[in-house]
């Protein structure tokens, strides 16, 4: 049986064929795949929690990229902050040490110290190889082109941000639409429940 939408402030929950138009109007339903017979009420509380529960667990999968690449841009920042001040301090023929680079990042349960923050670049900020110098040493060039590197990274996870709290602001005013139609169905449950106990 084909559902496409269903109307809760109908008096008694209906649902519409979306092929024919037609009201669906029996008192006991089936559904292909899953033992047992269902009421109407029951058919569009299922219908009506499960569209609630797909728009909480897309809800909550955009919110966890979101921490992830702030997470990221945390990493990102402070590794630049760092190279920049060495920039800054150091003499014109001076070379850095990566593994003294004052740097401290955690992410997803792993910790970079040392020279392991060019790691981080890599696998986890998803930085080209050639972006991030491997030598012992890197020249104030190199330095600064990885500080390059480094700001055009950010700037596409804040693009990305942006584009996810866009997308979150939708997804929660669809959740809250679920929810909200739940709850109709769940009121109107309750409102056949008290007609008929007051019929009796």
């Amino acid at each position: 049986m084909g559902i496409e939408s269903f109307d809760t402030r109908l008096t008694p929950l209906t649902i519409r064929n979306p092929e024919t138009g037609r009201l669906l109007t029996a008192n006991v339903y089936t559904i292909e795949g899953v033992e047992g017979t269902f009421s109407m009420g029951q058919l569009v509380f299922a219908i009506c929690a499960s569209i609630a529960i797909d728009r909480e667990e897309e809800l909550v999968a955009i919110m966890n990229d979101i921490d992830k690449a702030t997470d990221k841009l945390k990493g990102l920042t402070d590794i630049q902050a760092a190279l920049i001040d060495w920039f800054n301090t150091a003499g014109v023929n001076d070379k850095l040490n990566p593994s003294t680079l004052n740097v401290s990042i955690a992410y997803e349960g792993t910790s970079y110290t040392g020279d392991s923050w060019r790691a981080f670049l890599v696998d986890d900020c998803e930085m080209l190889p050639s972006e991030v110098p491997t030598g012992t040493t890197l020249t104030r060039d190199e330095v600064e082109a990885l500080i390059d590197s480094i700001s055009d990274k950010m700037d596409s996870y804040n693009a990305i941000n942006n584009e996810q709290l866009i997308q979150m602001q939708s997804e929660t005013a669809k959740r809250d639409q679920a929810f909200d139609l739940l709850t109709n169905v769940l009121k109107s449950f309750n409102n056949q429940l008290v007609g008929n106990a007051n019929n009796l």
